[in-house]
């Protein structure tokens, strides 16, 4: 008598195959929207100014799974970071991951996303295998150092994969530096340099500086909220 019939394995296979070619495809189509804002725009052929960047150069990353990192850096030696208003420089970047978490949220998007204190917690319950999040080896992404290459050196690299290795992400948001440059009318630009690292392939992946202009006196909360509503900007319209 014959046996019964094997079972037909195509279907399973197909939807595995599916399922596989989305998320490829997603990776894909955020390399491809956050490549497209970090190229250098050749000057119009009429002798104009450059095309602008993309409004919402992160847009693509507001519903993938990205790491936001702690901000790394604040600026000392100026006038402004010598001052009273702003508080130690551990506070006011504390301050910086919260307002930039609330901004985030109140705007609805970033779900997806791991948030600082996420990333804190999950370092402290694997000290032997995470880095202290607040505590990159990131010099090298600061605002003035010159670079030959996109790829990250070490220890950064390995930090970076790391930190992203017990998440579903694969991208990482860094608010590498915080600094003050004086502006007229006794005004004052808060600029924060913003750094989006592939974990998985160790490159810089886009870079730009986003700012906020405070009156004096200057306050930590006013510095920290322009500043988080320029991060959300990249993301998702207010």
């Amino acid at each position: 008598m014959p046996g019964p019939n094997p079972i037909p394995r195509e279907p399973d296979l197909s939807r595995r195959l599916a399922r596989r070619a989305r998320r490829v495809a997603g990776i894909a189509a955020a390399l491809a929207s956050i490549g497209a804002g970090c190229k250098p725009r050749n000057p119009a052929p009429d002798g104009g100014a450059a095309a602008q960047a993309p409004a919402r150069p992160l847009a693509s990353l507001a519903t993938q799974a990205v790491a936001l990192v702690p901000a790394q850096y604040l600026r000392a030696g100026d006038s402004v970071t010598a001052g009273s208003g702003l508080g130690p420089s551990r506070m006011v970047l504390a301050s910086l991951d919260s307002a930039i978490v609330a901004e985030l949220t109140a705007r609805g998007t970033a779900r997806l996303w791991v948030m600082p204190e996420a990333l804190t917690r999950s370092a402290k319950r694997n000290p032997a295998f995470n880095s202290d999040p607040h505590a990159l080896s990131a010099e090298t992404l600061r605002a003035g150092v010159r670079r030959s290459n996109p790829r990250l050196g070490e220890p950064l690299a390995s930090q970076m994969r790391s930190l992203v290795a017990l998440t579903d992400a694969r991208f990482g948001l860094i608010p590498v530096e915080l600094r003050f440059e004086p502006q007229s009318g006794g005004a004052t630009r808060a600029i924060l340099r913003m750094v989006l690292v592939d974990a998985r392939l160790a490159e810089i992946a886009w870079t730009a500086d986003v700012t906020a202009d405070v009156a004096s006196p200057i306050t930590g909360g006013a510095v920290v909220a322009g500043l988080a509503k320029r991060v959300a900007d990249l993301l998702v319209a207010p």
